[in-house]
């Protein structure tokens, strides 16, 4: 599914997901992809991108399940 897809972008495997959980671990991948840390390096831009997706897609999970 996708929420698995994502959840394993962002090297989640917990049950017990929080937003804060989720966060944390986009921000610490956020700060270790980023352009600036590794100017021209494509790799490393395809790799961010897919981090802010599925950053998004769970954020979306999230709040669906809690509306």
């Amino acid at each position: 599914s996708l929420l698995k897809n994502a959840l394993k972008i962002l090297n989640i495997n917990n049950k017990n997901i929080t937003f804060q959980l989720v966060e944390n671990k986009y921000k610490k991948l956020v700060k270790k992809y980023h352009p600036d840390k590794n100017k021209g390096d494509k790799k490393y831009e395809e790799k961010l991108k897919k981090i802010n997706q599925a950053f998004g897609e769970i954020k979306e999970q999230l709040v669906t399940k809690l509306n």
